[in-house]
This record gives structure tokens, sequence and C-alpha cells, in this order.
């Protein structure tokens, strides 16, 4: 119903929107320093992710393992591991001493740590119904035909909404910032 072959053009759309809208929403929030590394970070699993994609083809059934392995990359580094990373390399360079005391946990992230996850469990799902049919214990993929396709898409799309929300609430939660800091200035000034 749902094969990647019918909708092989739909699907790869969407899937390859994701590193214009990255760089598109990189920009947009570059005056805050985390969410612009959250993009950049995701912005190079996502570039790794694509220039894997032909060898992770070729793996025939093990390539749902290395979309596991992609998944987990999204989900452990940019969003978990993002402080631990900074905490790390806050001695050496200057940008991660600030990327570190700036640091704040968004409901965006949240939504992103729901999507990785649920990438995960569909692609675990959809490996093991491959190595059944490759056993020979069933005759057809039904959650590969009629699952994987639109929740990938799906997953996607909403990654792409997720990020771009979070850039917007970086540029207007600077320009909100910039506003309160005239408020107090003016507000100390009258006082004085």
């Amino acid at each position: 119903m749902f094969a990647y072959e019918k909708f092989a053009a739909i699907y790869d759309a969407i899937s390859y929107m994701l590193i214009p809208i990255y760089i598109i929403s990189m920009l947009v929030a570059w005056k805050n320093i985390n969410i612009r590394y959250l993009i950049g970070v995701v912005l190079a699993i996502e570039i790794f992710d694509v220039l894997t994609l032909k060898f992770a083809f070729s793996l025939g059934n093990n390539f749902y393992l290395w979309a596991i392995v992609v998944n987990v990359l999204f989900f452990f580094i940019p969003v978990l591991g993002r402080r631990l990373i900074a905490a790390n390399l806050r001695s050496r360079f200057k940008v991660f001493e600030k990327i570190y005391s700036e640091y704040n946990f968004t409901r965006q992230e949240g939504g992103l740590i729901f999507l990785y996850a649920l990438a995960t469990l569909v692609c675990f799902m959809a490996f093991i119904e491959a190595s059944l049919y490759t056993a020979e214990i069933i005759t057809v993929f039904p959650i590969i035909e009629n699952v994987y396709g639109p929740v990938a898409s799906i997953a996607h799309m909403l990654e792409a909404f997720l990020i771009l929300s979070l850039a917007m609430k970086g540029k207007w939660g600077s320009i909100i910032g910039k506003a309160d800091k005239q408020n107090n200035y003016s507000s100390l000034k009258r006082n004085v």
C-alpha cells in the first residue's frame, strides 16, 4: 500500500528537504549559540547519513540496522550528548564554555527525542520483519510496506518543523532578550 517503490519520489523529496531546512534554520537562529550548535550537529549527522546512504542500501536487510545506528546517533549526540561534548571541550575552546553555561533543554528537543525513538523502533521492527522473511518464516512485509515509509516521512516532516520552530524560538528569544535589556536599562535610567 505505502511501499517505497510506489511513493519513491515523495519519500526521497521529504528526506532530502532536511539539509536545506537545517541550513536555513541555522541562519535564522545564528545569534543563539546553543540552537546554532544543536542544528549544526544535527546537520553534520544528516550529511553523514546522506553520504552513507548508498553503502546502507548495499547492506540488504541490514539496512535497517544501519538506520538504527544513525537514529541512535541523532538521538544521543545532538540532543542528549550536546552538553557533555561542550563540557569536555570547554577548557580547550572558549565557544564551548559559552555553550555549556547557556545550555537549556527545550520542548522541541523533547519532540526530537520522541521522533528519533519512534524511528528507531520502526527500524527495529522492519529489521525483525526482514529477517523473518529471509528465514522464510513470513511471506509478506506488512510493516515495511505499510508502516516504515509513512512513519519515516512523517518523522522527517515533523523533525523539520521542530528544527524550524527551534530556530524561530532562538531568533525571537534573542530579539525579546534585547528588548528586555533595553527596558531594564531605560527603567534603571529613570530611577537614577
